[in-house]
């Protein structure tokens, strides 16, 4: 789950073989560790320019927003990928 511990990125298109397309989405988990560049989460979203988070439904769990540039917003709320 995204919370204070994690960190989000919106980078360019794929740069990996195998990486989803459009925009990647990078969710880095953090842990007891700290950071591993071997702990992340990719998501391809075309169009993404911009990220943002908060607790959008009012659940107590952190949820990200992912502006695209058609002024389309895809919410994952209470999002999970670890």
């Amino acid at each position: 789950m995204i919370n204070g511990d994690d960190i989000v990125t919106l980078n360019s298109t794929a740069w990996i073989y195998d990486q989803p397309s459009g925009n990647i989405v990078r969710i880095f988990w953090g842990g007891e560790r700290g950071y591993l560049n071997i702990r992340h989460h990719d998501l391809g979203v075309p169009g993404a320019v911009g990220i943002t988070s908060g607790d959008f439904d009012n659940d107590g769990s952190a949820d990200l927003a992912i502006l695209k540039g058609d002024n389309h917003i895809n919410n994952l709320l209470g999002f999970s990928g670890q």
